[in-house]
């Protein structure tokens, strides 16, 4: 039985879980890695070593682990012994340093050169990747401890409170077993119903026997932790000393609501205030069952996006068979919420000073379903079902049915606004009717400062991506009756798509839609329709159609810029309001989809709230994922959630002080398969950071060809000793967060960083990436003191230099759209030149060194029609 459990409810047989019982069998999607085998001396005897113990021969001297069993046992329950004294005297959340009675940075073995603290990593890690229950976790440890003696601990109680103490301050609230109404916490007296007239007595037994609860962990619990121990205070007074640009729009506090009185009042009145953004949304764990999660997860405004998911906070966890109650789920949260606003939490920074931070949530993030629960309106398929403006909708044939559409009215409809959505809510409970589409109030109003009229903003990735993207593809393939019908559909985007060997800045390989397409995810319908649909349905589409739809991929491009300019996001809003008002002519008024009428409010809430990605719901469907994964059985889940999100925390810090996965060997290489979260947080880090580190192993270390050379001697704007040996190349090099690599390397691989586009504008395929040494081997003096001097000089963003060949790229026949500006449609579609591709005229082809720095997007190539195109993505992908 877990013991963990005991820490949620009253000790009762019946309430505790056995984890080993009624598994499950989940599938999971494994994580692309490679071990890289080092072919060193030492590596060979580290493994002569490790095939010595794994075999039961001599380990220390004439001792055997055969022979030696009963000692071991000893030896455990000595180390049991000396773990449980030492837990007596450490705080949770310390560090690790200690509990293994030496470092964890001690090899396990004088022959072996891992560690006790990466074996503890590994062996963590490895219990979360695949899932396995807390007994399976305590047999591995006391396994590997049989292998090598002690180096591991073997305690689980050290696994829990080292681990999985953070569940200790998890609480259970309790609902009615009949209504679900909110009946509290206490679980020293029964509970009584406000709604239910019965006399049923209901008690906190009951609720955990049944499964009527749901669990809520405090926010500031959380915070302060991430204050404490991950210096989030340095990294939000950092973002905030960022110099902005105000006519720009990107994360959320560029946009104009964020700036207004009331948010930046509450901000002034303390350097630790700070705001957030909350979400929720259903999650199905199991095809064959109708269990859904409901989590309440909460991110920070004032990070950047590739920050904001190492600081979520879960608050809230339900699961059950149907949706939960509203009203229930929400109160705990809006309490929080109001303490937070009202009181804040305290702190302690590095000096031991206690602080106080107060937190506002001005910003809420659901899909359209969850948008109305929570805010207790018309679901989108109901007259005013639009929760952002007053539009009625109408109905409209389809097939032996009807549909509610969202034609393009005029005048536009009027917006909605917090007083109008309050003083509607209180006539629907005097009517006992919806009116404007509210059916009543919500718990959302009272949460301080957050209006749900504006701060419910729409999600660009259920709205656009899995939302428009899917239907038009739909129609494209199974509408026979209509002219935009493509005959083997399926098939032509099936062969650009094999093509294409996708950068690491798009999250997802976008697989065959013929056999997947029913389940691609989210990112993969964003990368074809913002970087593949301008190629893949170029000849497929009839023109006037696939120039219709060329207008919704510029759009989304403007969109989805790093930085947003004021006529990107009025040219953005033009194109979208020229391509919903022409769905009713090309494709019939019956795919006037409420998706479609909500993509019109999404340049309002640029201007209110910065762009699309900045609040999407890729973070939070991308965690939700991660809970999929999290339990056995089937009782208690949420308990097990819970668990499973909060150790993955805590075995990252451990793996933070004992694994580098930029350093190319088994130990990182293993890592890095079982978290791949782990890498990309890694490479993340170095975002901002203007140096060059190379990865991989040294490809040569010798003289280059005479045409690189001088290209390399243009490139630092001073001539090289030619004789100069200092030269070291590599297949790949990591610049401000992103990984670049020569296309030797990547040649058979799935991905492709070698194309890349330089501030310049010019395109180039990356050939080699050079190291020129720091420390001369020259055995001319002069040689030697000239290196020096140059790469001081002439290497201020690290020593790294990159040789690429140029691409001679030419615009396609250019489409023009009037109503918008008169702006080309295909101008992001460029081809390779075939004459230059087909002929030989080597005296054409540009060969340019150039530096890591002057790199600003990378490319994808992708065959379509007998050419080659060239994309480059300017794309910001949220958890790229």
């Amino acid at each position: 039985m877990d013991d963990i459990y005991n820490n949620f409810a009253p000790v009762d047989a019946d309430a505790l879980i056995d984890d080993d019982a009624e598994e499950d069998v989940i599938d999971n999607n494994s994580y692309a890695g490679s071990i890289v085998n080092n072919s060193s001396e030492e590596s060979a005897n580290v493994c002569d070593a490790s095939f010595t113990i794994c075999c039961g021969e001599t380990l220390h001297g004439s001792s055997t682990l055969s022979s030696n069993s009963s000692a071991s046992t000893s030896m455990a329950a000595n180390m049991e012994a000396a773990f449980d004294e030492e837990e007596s005297n450490a705080a949770p959340g310390n560090s690790f340093t200690g509990l293994f009675g030496e470092t964890e940075n001690d090899k396990i073995h004088p022959a072996l050169q891992i560690t006790k603290g990466q074996t503890l990593s590994l062996t963590l890690a490895f219990y979360l990747r695949h899932n396995l229950t807390k007994t399976a976790l305590h047999d591995l440890l006391c396994l590997l401890n049989n292998v090598v003696p002690h180096c591991v601990p073997t305690s689980k109680y050290f696994v829990e409170r080292y681990f999985f103490y953070e569940n200790s301050k998890t609480e259970m609230h309790f609902y009615c077993p009949k209504c679900q109404t909110y009946l509290g916490t206490k679980k020293d007296s029964p509970f009584e119903c406000p709604i239910c007239v019965d006399s049923t007595v209901i008690t906190a037994k009951m609720c955990i026997k049944q499964e009527d609860y749901f669990l809520v962990h405090p926010i500031k619990d959380q915070l302060a932790y991430f204050f404490e121990n991950r210096n989030l205070f340095k990294i939000l007074e950092a973002q905030k000393r960022k110099l902005l640009d105000p006519t720009k729009k990107g994360e959320v506090f560029t946009g104009d609501r964020y700036n207004n009185s009331d948010v930046k009042d509450f901000l002034n009145e303390s350097p630790y205030n700070f705001t957030m953004t909350f979400s929720s949304d259903g999650i199905k764990p199991l095809k064959a069952s109708s269990l859904s999660l409901w989590p309440i997860t909460c991110s920070i405004n004032e990070l950047e996006t590739h920050q904001k998911s190492k600081f979520l906070t879960l608050c809230c966890l339900y699961s059950g068979n149907n949706k939960p109650p509203p009203e229930t789920i929400l109160k705990p949260f809006v309490e929080q919420t109001i303490s937070l606003f009202e009181n804040g939490f305290d702190w302690h920074d590095s000096s031991g000073k206690k602080n106080n931070s107060k937190v506002m949530f001005c910003l809420c993030v659901a899909d359209a379903p969850a948008r109305a629960m929570f805010c207790n309106i018309v679901q989108f398929n109901g007259a005013y079902g639009c929760g952002l403006c007053l539009h009625e909708g109408s109905r409209a044939r389809q097939g032996k049915g009807t549909v509610q559409v969202y034609d393009v009215i005029h005048p536009l409809p009027s917006l909605r606004n917090q007083e109008s959505m309050i003083e509607h809510a209180f006539q629907a409970i005097q009517t006992n009717q919806p009116i404007f589409g509210v059916k009543g109030p919500t718990s959302l109003h009272l949460i301080p400062n957050f209006d749900v009229a504006r701060g419910m903003v729409p999600d660009i990735m259920h709205c656009l991506f899995l939302g428009i993207d899917n239907q038009f593809m739909k129609l494209w393939k199974t509408t026979r009756t209509g002219c935009y019908y493509v005959v083997n559909f399926c098939k032509k985007i099936d062969a650009v798509l094999s093509s294409i060997s996708p950068p690491d800045d798009v999250p997802r390989i976008v697989r065959s839609y013929g056999k997947h397409g029913s389940d691609w995810k989210a990112n993969e319908d964003k990368a074809f329709m913002l970087l593949i649909s301008g190629v893949a349905l170029k000849g497929i589409l009839p023109s006037v159609h696939y120039k219709h739809w060329l207008l919704l991929v510029n759009a989304g491009l403007l969109l989805h810029k790093h930085e947003l300019s004021n006529i990107d996001v009025e040219t953005a809003a033009l194109l979208i309001y020229k391509f919903v008002h022409d769905v009713k002519q090309l494709y019939g008024k019956n795919n006037m989809s409420y998706n479609l009428h909500l993509l019109t409010h999404v340049a309002d809430f640029v201007r209110d709230w910065g762009a699309p990605w900045a609040y999407s719901a890729f973070m939070y469907e991308d965690i939700g994922g991660k809970f999929k994964h999290g339990f056995h059985g089937s009782r208690h889940i949420s308990q097990q959630v819970f668990h499973h999100f909060l150790a993955h925390e805590k075995v990252r810090e451990l793996a933070k002080s004992n694994i580098n996965p930029l350093i190319e060997d088994s130990v990182s290489s293993l890592y890095c398969r079982l978290d791949a979260t782990y890498l990309k947080d890694h490479i993340a880090n170095f975002t901002g950071i203007k140096k060059t580190k190379p990865l991989g192993l040294i490809q040569c270390n010798c003289l280059i060809h005479e045409r690189n050379f001088l290209a390399l001697q243009i490139a630092i704007g001073y001539p090289l000793p030619i004789r100069c040996a200092t030269i070291s190349s590599y297949s790949r090099c990591l610049f401000d967060g992103k990984v670049y690599g020569t296309a030797a390397y990547y040649s058979d691989l799935k991905r492709n960083n070698s194309i890349v586009q330089l501030f310049s504008g010019e395109v180039f395929k990356i050939d080699f990436i050079f190291q020129i040494d720091k420390l001369c081997k020259s055995d001319h003096d002069e040689d030697a003191i000239f290196c020096r001097m140059s790469v001081k000089r002439f290497f201020p963003y690290g020593n790294v230099i990159i040789i690429g060949t140029k691409l001679n790229l030419i615009s396609v026949a250019p489409l023009k759209e009037r109503y918008a500006n008169n702006i080309n449609l295909t101008s992001f579609i460029k081809k390779i030149d075939s004459s230059v591709r087909n002929i030989d005229t080597r005296r054409r082809v540009q060969v340019k060194a150039f530096f890591p720095k002057d790199i600003l997007y990378k490319g994808i190539l992708i065959k379509a029609e007998n050419e080659i195109y060239c994309i480059i993505n300017t794309v910001k992908f949220e958890n790229s």
